[in-house]
């Protein structure tokens, strides 16, 4: 019949190829995170890993969590984000794959999973999770001078006015100088204790988010076997907000997450523009990132010329503890979520 046991460090090569057998040859990509993902996080249990086998003889099944701290109402839970679950094809549909998500459910205070198969997606609803629908892909095109010069004479000709102002608001946007006020953006390789500070100050009228402080922001994005470019803001000696960029694929840049104070507008503006200046300095003509829902921070995005497009990024969340209203959890302008909360950039 098989068993559902946690996950032991022996393990390791016949999960590699099960997921393999599932997913391609992933041994490469998982040997090289797996380390990162789990020993190195700070916020890992010592005790115990969250990862969770179905054994029958040998593994044919496997799910993980990424452990990581999230603040809700001004307290820090622990949650668990689903990482990694795969099924041998000859065991699927024998409902293996929800056995294996309910132990990680007891892992945490609260389960998230971020970007799946429209399958574990459903499977997740019918386990009792949330569907949050918080949050939608957005794009921003970049194009050269010459197309914009023709948009602009296009616009004049045929008298219309919205259109030429739109293209002289992307046009000024994107010319214009980004240090502004006393704004200082400057790339980093190491967050230190003033990103400790920002957190404080940027969290307090964010609902949920995953804790960023300095020890998660080092181990995610300067610890990470991704490379990332992170710039940072700064106005009189205070860290006023960063951005965290992928430039690594061919065709398109992503933003993969940010943080400034919801009041500090100006701020995320000249970050956006910032990010948008490099990818464009790096031939990524195209920008992706998860359109936040809270308006104060989407209203800016709009603003520069993001456009949010039909395509959901599938998210989910179940409360595991009494302390943690599911009715606080649907609603979705509560939640502040990036790609850095999955691992869609890893």
């Amino acid at each position: 019949m098989g068993k559902i046991r946690r996950y032991e460090a022996k393990d390791f090569d016949q999960v590699v190829a099960l997921y393999s057998q599932v997913f391609e040859d992933q041994t490469k990509r998982l040997e090289k995170l797996h380390k990162w993902l789990y020993e190195l996080n700070p916020a890992k249990d010592p005790k115990k890993f969250n990862g969770w086998v179905f054994e029958d003889g040998k593994i044919f099944g496997y799910v993980s969590g990424m452990p990581c701290l999230i603040k809700i109402k001004n307290k820090n839970y622990r949650a668990i984000i689903a990482q990694n679950i795969s099924v041998h094809q000859q065991h699927q549909g024998k409902g293996i794959g929800k056995k294996l998500y309910r132990q990680l459910f007891k892992d945490g205070d609260i389960f998230l999973a971020l970007s799946m198969t429209n399958q574990a997606h459903y499977m997740l609803l019918k386990e009792g999770c949330l569907d949050i629908c918080a949050d939608y892909l957005a794009t921003y095109n970049i194009v050269s001078k010459k197309t914009r010069l023709k948009q602009l004479l296009s616009s004049l000709k045929r008298r219309n006015m919205r259109l030429m102002i739109n293209v002289f608001k992307i046009i000024f946007n994107e010319v214009k100088i980004i240090n502004h006020s006393g704004i200082s953006l400057i790339e980093i390789y190491n967050f230190n204790e003033k990103f400790d500070d920002l957190w404080k100050r940027a969290s307090k009228s964010i609902p949920i988010l995953t804790v960023r402080n300095r020890a998660y922001l080092n181990w995610r994005y300067i610890k990470s076997p991704t490379n990332y470019v992170i710039i940072a803001a700064e106005k009189l000696d205070l860290i006023k907000g960063y951005i965290v960029l992928d430039v690594s694929k061919d065709t398109y840049g992503t933003i993969v997450d940010f943080l400034v104070s919801p009041e500090d507008n100006q701020i995320l503006k000249c970050l956006l523009l910032k990010a948008i200046s490099i990818f464009k300095e790096k031939k990524l003509y195209n920008v992706k990132c998860i359109m936040p829902n809270d308006q104060r921070f989407s209203n800016v995005f709009h603003e520069i010329g993001f456009r949010k497009e039909s395509k959901r990024i599938l998210f989910v969340a179940k409360s595991c503890s009494e302390n943690i209203p599911q009715t606080f959890l649907e609603n979705t302008a509560n939640w502040l979520i990036t790609m850095g909360d999955s691992d869609v950039c890893l």
